[in-house]
């Protein structure tokens, strides 16, 4: 230890380039650390929920649950594997047994798994939310979007926010609370409709046909090929309202602005939420896996005063 000492104070220009070298590379290593108040933990864990809006807890159990659970048994490397069956909401969580297995594997299995279930019931509105509990994606900024909700103004407002934030690399997803998707409500009139000899059926059946988004296939010829796509979405009342639903050999047609009032609405609110007392659009970030939350919300601050700056005059 004296022959080090003496080394390098008889070579003290390589002692203050050393010491120049070391503070230049902690002050780089300084900047680069990212900012964090936990620990990275890996769990290991999924969970798999499912909403199935109007089911009861057995419903749930039988049609959602199981199906889900029997083909997520499948796979193998799990640890267990538990289920929570209520009254319009499915939620499975798994646990993989990290100690002889390779987690990444087992939970892109897993995730083909859940994605592979084909016996669920046909007017499930949306598809199993699979999610894998990561200790390094967790809600780092919470935004909220108070105002008027006529004409679902803040929900848009909330909506096209969203998209602006998701565009950031840093961003995993951002979750709304409070928000509520479009509906177009059709209040069919009984008295009209039994008077031009029109059943329910026969209106729901025009409405789907007319409310359609579907591939058609591939067009070649000349060394050029085309994709087909057909696109039926409904976007306005107007568009609803002049549906036909009968029409005869005359030309004169029946539509369903003449045997029903068309709203342009939305769905029943699930979740109610407000800030300082007003009603609001909560929109809760959640950061990727290393990425550091100081440059994250910094990153927000800005994409939130360049859509202030755009909406102001609105």
């Amino acid at each position: 230890m004296n022959r080090l000492i003496r080394f390098f104070l008889e070579n003290h220009k390589l002692t203050i380039i050393l010491s120049i070298m070391f503070i230049i590379f902690g002050v780089m290593g300084l900047f680069s650390l990212n900012a964090e108040s936990f620990p990275t933990v890996n769990f290991a864990t999924a969970t798999i929920e499912t909403r199935y809006t109007g089911a009861t807890a057995e419903d749930i159990r039988t049609k959602i649950t199981k199906p889900i659970e029997d083909k997520i048994r499948e796979v193998s490397g799990l640890k267990d594997v538990r289920s929570v069956s209520k009254s319009g909401l499915s939620s499975i969580f798994v646990r993989v047994d990290m100690d002889n297995e390779d987690e990444d594997e087992v939970l892109e299995e897993l995730q083909k798994a859940v994605d592979s279930v084909s016996d669920l019931p046909s007017d499930l509105r949306e598809d199993p939310e699979y999610t894998e509990i990561n200790s390094e994606e967790f809600p780092a900024v919470e935004l909220a979007i108070t105002g008027s909700n006529v004409d679902r103004a803040r929900d848009i407002m909330a909506d096209h926010l969203k998209e602006e934030l998701e565009d950031s690399k840093k961003v995993k997803d951002v979750r709304l609370v409070g928000w509520t998707k479009r509906q177009f409500n059709i209040r069919l009139d009984q008295n009209k409709m039994q008077s031009m000899h029109i059943g329910l059926e026969e209106v729901l059946q025009k409405v789907r046909q007319r409310n359609v988004d579907v591939p058609g296939g591939e067009l070649k010829g000349k060394g050029i090929k085309k994709l087909i796509r057909v696109e039926g979405k409904v976007k306005s009342v107007e568009e609803l309202g002049n549906v036909v639903i009968r029409s005869n050999f005359s030309g004169k047609n029946i539509r369903l602005n003449d045997i029903a009032t068309v709203e342009d609405a939305a769905e029943d609110a699930q979740v109610l939420s407000s800030f300082n007392g007003e009603p609001a659009v909560f929109l809760i970030v959640n950061k990727k896996g290393g990425a550091d939350t100081i440059a994250l919300a910094d990153e927000i601050n800005v994409i939130v005063d360049r859509f202030r700056e755009q909406y102001k005059d609105e």
